[in-house]
């Protein structure tokens, strides 16, 4: 039997698994990515590792999207397994996609490396795959009026609010759209694209 070739990207929305979590402001990796599956008709089954995955192509490329079912905090686990079990891709053409309090509800930025920005999921990853340099997407949630420890940790377990849908709808539009600028041109030319503000 033949091992299918190894993908050639893989997009790992990160989140916390669980009904609980689902359209909370940490979760916003795990909606990007099942909206780009939703769009090709694809599925989610569990993958290798603490993972769930669906088969996705752009551009005649091939790739793997996941969401970690580890937690938040132990996200490297999952992307470590991954790409140690598709041979590949290398970090370069992996995508780490993000919330960020520090960019405002509704802006996406790529960056092509760097550290964590105080995300845990960021931290763990860079742990694990012992590096700092792999792309992210960060997708903007904006910060809590009172900005104090307890008052972050609530404010990014909380659901999106009725009147915020329509710029996190418009922002993913725009995530999906900056995806498929990555893996088709680079980060470089997502980056010029799509880092606005």
């Amino acid at each position: 039997m033949s091992r299918d070739p190894a993908p050639d990207f893989l997009v790992l929305g990160l989140g916390n698994p669980g009904d609980r979590y689902r359209d909370t402001r940490h979760n916003l990796g795990f909606l990007l990515v099942e909206r780009m599956a939703q769009r090709q008709g694809a599925r989610f089954e569990n993958g290798p590792g603490p993972s769930r995955i669906c088969s996705f192509t752009v551009a005649g490329l091939r790739g793997i999207l996941a969401q970690p079912l580890t937690w938040m905090n132990r996200s490297g686990l999952a992307a470590r397994s991954l790409l140690d079990h598709a041979g590949g891709p290398d970090v370069s053409r992996l995508l780490a996609v993000t919330d960020d309090l520090d960019l405002p509800l509704g802006r996406i930025r790529f960056r092509g490396g760097g550290g964590p920005g105080g995300h845990n999921g960021l931290r763990s990853m860079i742990e694990e795959l012992g590096t700092r340099d792999f792309p992210r997407l960060r997708i903007g949630i904006g910060r809590p009026e009172s900005d104090g420890r307890e008052d972050v940790v609530e404010w990014v377990l909380e659901p999106f609010r009725p009147e915020e849908w329509p710029v996190v709808e418009e922002c993913l539009a725009r995530a999906e759209d900056g995806v498929a600028t990555f893996l088709e041109d680079g980060i470089e030319a997502a980056q010029n694209r799509f880092n606005t503000g």
